[in-house]
């Protein structure tokens, strides 16, 4: 009987020994996967930021053909549950809203957005674009930056054949 009792009380330190070395790999294990899941959960972001960044710096490459001292800003709003993305200006280094820019920076924005992200969009899909269609991109430019809009979009072409 007393041989048994011995038997039992061995078995049960080992089982608890086992239990606590399997109980710690297991919170190891949750503790991994903590890492792991958030990892997961930025893939979405660092793909954004890396996507956005290129399409960012194209459309301000165009619009700095333009207008120099204007440039555009492209952020995805973390704070808010839904991340909404947000386009800010800057004109001559002064953040300004889309409102208040004139009808000829609003146009030479949308235009440096639109090419930049049909080069991203041809960038990344490996396909050129034949053409682009524009709904009157002169509408509220001046002679001058006419004939820039002009000259650039016939420089385009280096993208788009």
């Amino acid at each position: 009987q007393k041989t048994n009792i011995e038997q039992n009380i061995k078995k049960l330190v080992n089982d608890n020994i086992t239990y606590e070395q399997n109980n710690l790999s297991f919170l190891d294990d949750i503790k991994i996967l903590k890492y792991v899941i958030k990892g997961f959960k930025e893939i979405p972001s660092i793909i954004f930021d890396t996507v956005v960044r290129d399409l960012e710096n194209y459309a301000n490459e165009y619009i700095s053909k333009f207008i120099p001292s204007m440039k555009v800003s492209i952020i995805e709003d973390r704070s808010k549950s839904n991340r909404p993305i947000e386009i800010s200006y800057k004109f001559k280094d002064k953040e300004r809203s889309y409102r208040m820019l004139s009808g000829g920076q609003k146009t030479i924005a949308n235009l440096g957005l639109r090419l930049g992200f049909s080069r991203k969009i041809a960038e990344q899909t490996n396909v050129a674009s034949q053409f682009i269609l524009l709904d009157e991109p002169f509408g509220y430019l001046d002679e001058h930056h006419r004939d820039l809009v002009k000259n650039v979009l016939a420089d385009l072409q280096k993208y788009y054949r």
